[in-house]
């Protein structure tokens, strides 16, 4: 770094701070990265070359990659997009395009989604390149999953992961894993992956948010026993350890799960505080796997704490986010908890047993047997997933 500055070439040494600010952030000093990541984008800015300020403004928006700095990095976002275009460059304009699409992804606007998925179809013709081409796939993938298409996603993320071999082999089979948990769990066959994600605890133990995935999977499989320990084992660590970065909602989505699915009120009012101020978005992991919304999770926490009305409350607007956002598991998912909060407050004629028949049977056509046999569940049969 001294040698570069001493060089008196203030873009290689931007280039350098936006990569090493990104380096700082993967190793936890998240609040030294985004300052080194901002020093960059302001001299890239002075500087007046667009494309640097595009490569700089890539390192600011990984570091501003959580749901605490949303609006920073939407601003960041549009920035570059402008950059990118003023730069004339399909390949900056490209990645430009996926933040955003991340950023959609993450507000459940799909139908805007959709929209920039296409233009990213059109960049990849000017600019061909190999791990974006990965990236593109990654995020159809997360897309199709949503929509309740577990078969065309399946097939899709299996074709992907044979992509990312040859260009991300280290993140090949963390992404892939990860997609394959909520199709798994909508399938019936959630028990299928315990073995991998047991591999993904050992291979990562510094990433905390295999161990949330394990405990999610535990309780989904049926061993509350061994998930209950896990969830214990995980807040005795204190949420702190879980990092403020790109996986954090995924981690917080997976635990939430877990705790709830465990019926565990002495931790759920833990995570209702950390998700309370992202009500109205959604946990989804980057662009690779789309997440529920925080209400529903909301929901499901504050129904086990015994605040059935609060619940209904939250799981009203989850249901509401999912039919804008056509994410039709979670969905039907928020219909069956909305309509169990109901029956507990009394008012199960709002959504008693015609609409809960009615969702399991479009569960089972779409295939997704988990969701049609707990909508098929009593209605006290609260925390039964």
């Amino acid at each position: 770094m001294t040698a570069i500055a001493s060089s008196g070439r203030l873009d290689l040494e931007t280039l350098v701070m936006a990569r090493l600010a990104q380096e700082i952030h993967q190793l936890g000093n998240l609040a030294e990265g985004r300052e080194l990541a901002r020093a960059a984008v302001a001299v890239a800015r002075e500087l007046g070359d667009p494309g640097l300020s595009v490569r700089a403004l890539m390192g600011l928006a990984w570091t501003l990659n959580h749901l605490d700095h949303r609006d920073e990095r939407g601003e960041v976002v549009e920035e570059m997009l402008e950059c990118a275009e003023r730069s004339g460059e399909a390949e900056l304009d490209l990645v430009a395009s996926e933040w955003r699409c991340a950023s959609l992804l993450e507000a459940g606007c799909t139908e805007d989604l959709d929209i920039e998925l296409a233009r990213l179809d059109e960049l990849a013709k000017l600019a061909p390149v190999p791990a974006q081409l990965v990236r593109i796939e990654t995020l159809r993938t997360a897309r199709v999953l949503l929509s309740g298409d577990l078969d065309g996603g399946v097939e899709l993320a299996g074709e992907t992961y044979k992509m990312s071999l040859a260009y991300e082999p280290g993140m090949a089979d963390q992404v892939f894993r990860a997609q394959m948990l909520v199709p798994l769990r909508e399938k019936g066959l959630i028990a299928t992956v315990l073995p991998l994600v047991n591999e993904m605890v050992a291979a990562f133990p510094d990433i905390p948010g295999w161990r949330c995935a394990l405990a999610f999977v535990l309780s989904e499989a049926g061993d509350r026993r061994a998930a209950e320990e896990l969830i214990s084992d995980i807040f005795e660590s204190g949420l702190d350890v879980i990092p403020r970065d790109f996986s954090w909602g995924h981690s917080i989505a997976m635990l939430s799960e877990a705790v709830a699915n465990c019926d565990r009120a002495d931790v759920a009012p833990l995570l209702i505080d950390e998700l309370v101020p992202f009500s109205g978005l959604s946990l989804p992991l980057w662009f690779i796997v789309g997440g529920a919304a925080v209400d529903h999770y909301l929901g499901r926490l504050t129904l086990i704490t015994g605040n059935a009305e609060g619940a209904v409350a939250y799981l009203d607007r989850a249901v509401e986010f999912h039919e804008r956002a056509g994410a039709v598991p979670f969905l039907l998912r928020s219909r069956i908890e909305l309509s169990r909060a109901q029956h507990l407050v009394g008012v199960a004629q709002v959504g008693g047993t015609i609409d809960l028949r009615g969702t399991a049977h479009q569960a089972r056509d779409a295939g997704l047997e988990s969701i049609a046999s707990l909508a098929e569940a009593p209605p006290s049969a609260v925390a039964a997933y």
